[in-house]
C-alpha cells in the first residue's frame, strides 16, 4: 500500500471464485494513509481487519492510529474503522489473533505513557473483556506477535 491507498477487502473460494464484491474498509484520506494491514478469521467466517494508520499531513511529527474493521460471511460490514488507540498518538506494531471463543484480540506498541505494548481483546458479541491493557513499559519501537496456544491462553511478544 502507497500514499492516496485505502483497505480493500474481497472474499473468495478455494477456487478463485469471488463470494463478496470488493469492498472499502477504511475511510482514510485525505489525512491518514493505512498501512502494515491484518486479517484473521473467525469459526463463524467473520474477517477481522486490523491496520495502521499514519497521518500524512504531519511531516515533522510521526502520528499514527490502530484501526479495525470486520466484515461478516455475507460481506457486510459489522464492525466499522473503530478506532483502538484512542488518546495515543503514536502506536505501531500491530498483532492480531482469534481465540477459540472467537474473541478477538488486538496488541501494538505505542509511545503513550512512557512507551508500552497493549493488549484489548473484544468478545464475539462487541464488548470489550480488555481494553487497551498496558503488557510491558518502556518498549517503544519493538516489534509485537500474538498467539492463542490450543488451551486458549494469549501469547504475546513485545
Amino acid at each position: 500500500m502507497g500514499r492516496g491507498d485505502e483497505v480493500y477487502y474481497k472474499k473468495f473460494d478455494n477456487m478463485g471464485n469471488a463470494l463478496t464484491q470488493l469492498i472499502q474498509i477504511s475511510a482514510s484520506l485525505p489525512e491518514w494513509e493505512p498501512l502494515d494491514v491484518k486479517i484473521v478469521a473467525d469459526s463463524s467466517d467473520t474477517a477481522h481487519i486490523l491496520w495502521m494508520e499514519k497521518n500524512i499531513t504531519r511531516s515533522q511529527n510521526r502520528v499514527t492510529r490502530i484501526k479495525y474493521s470486520a466484515v461478516n460471511n455475507k460481506g457486510n460490514i459489522i464492525v466499522d474503522n473503530l478506532r483502538l488507540d484512542v488518546g495515543m498518538n503514536m502506536s505501531d506494531n500491530i498483532a492480531i489473533a482469534i481465540d477459540r471463543d472467537n474473541n478477538v484480540l488486538f496488541s501494538w506498541d505505542s509511545n503513550f505513557n512512557g512507551g508500552n505494548v497493549y493488549l484489548s481483546k473484544r468478545s464475539s458479541n462487541g464488548v470489550f473483556i480488555l481494553d487497551r491493557m498496558p503488557i510491558s513499559k518502556n518498549s517503544l519501537g519493538g516489534n509485537v506477535a500474538l498467539n492463542i496456544d490450543p488451551l486458549n491462553h494469549i501469547n504475546i511478544l513485545g
